[in-house]
């Protein structure tokens, strides 16, 4: 049996949380949001991997998800209304955190990037020739992920989408799909 270097499992395991957020997608539905895809694994995982990853779906979904949803189709109205707001609030309140951050760090990186290159110290760099194959192959990979999440975006997100799913929710839930509307714009605004 071969034995699998550490940072070869975690690579792995990165990789497998990559293609399982990828690959599962989340719908807003009668005020509350689930998984409804299936997610395949990727192929080529160890078996270990695989098996931890398919106990933690199934422990994520008959832990946690099936007992929130019951619980909230237990509530009235109101208590929908209410718990779909705080919902709201705090999922627009980690997004713009989220996107915040993100701009702040790339911004940051591409002004020390363009400081350091007007100074000329990128200019004498030499890398040996594996240096330059692993960043073209970072250089690749990066590319293809920032164009899955591109196209998974383009797909998930488009105003047809959006407002489709909207008027859906609307006609299952009126109370709840306006609670956590009101709850994203109080979460933006504020």
């Amino acid at each position: 049996m071969k034995m699998t270097s550490m940072k070869t499992v975690i690579f792995q395991l990165l990789s497998l949380l990559t293609v399982l957020s990828m690959k599962s997608s989340t719908h807003f539905n009668g005020g509350v949001f689930f998984v409804v895809e299936a997610i395949s694994l990727p192929a080529g995982l160890p078996p270990f991997i695989a098996d931890t990853a398919e106990v933690i779906i199934d422990v994520t979904d008959n832990n946690i998800i099936q007992p929130l949803k019951e619980q909230y189709d237990n509530l009235p109205p109101k208590g929908k209304f209410v718990s779909m707001a705080i919902a709201g609030f705090a999922t627009s309140r980690v997004t713009v955190r989220t996107s915040v951050k993100a701009i702040k760090y790339t911004g940051a990186a591409f002004i020390i990037s363009e400081v350091l290159n007007h100074a000329g110290i990128l200019d004498d760099i030499e890398l040996s020739e594996e240096s330059t194959q692993v960043f073209k192959m970072v250089k690749r990979k990066i590319t293809s992920k920032v164009n899955d999440c591109r196209l998974l975006v383009r797909k998930h997100c488009s105003m047809h989408n959006i407002r489709d799913t909207f008027d859906n929710c609307i006609e299952k839930d009126k109370l709840a799909t306006l609670g956590f509307t009101t709850g994203a714009v109080a979460g933006l605004v504020l």
